[in-house]
């Protein structure tokens, strides 16, 4: 039993987001994704400038899929 993190960037200005960006990696547990995507989502804020975070009101969605694949 796996889990599977995807990422979404979502603008609240748009009310949309985009793609969910698959990551590479496949958790043990579903705590351990969910902290993985807390992390990621903390990181990609992080790269963006903050008037484009600001003026876009950007945010990161993530869920943590249950899997099959090993």
């Amino acid at each position: 039993m796996k889990f599977m993190l995807v990422i979404y960037a979502c603008s609240v200005v748009y009310g949309a987001c985009g793609e969910g960006v698959q990551d590479q990696e496949l958790y043990d547990t579903h705590k351990e994704c969910v902290l993985a995507g807390y992390e990621s989502s903390i990181e990609a804020i992080n790269i963006l400038e903050e008037s484009l975070v600001n003026q876009e009101k950007i945010f990161f969605k993530f869920y943590c899929l249950f899997t099959t694949n090993t």
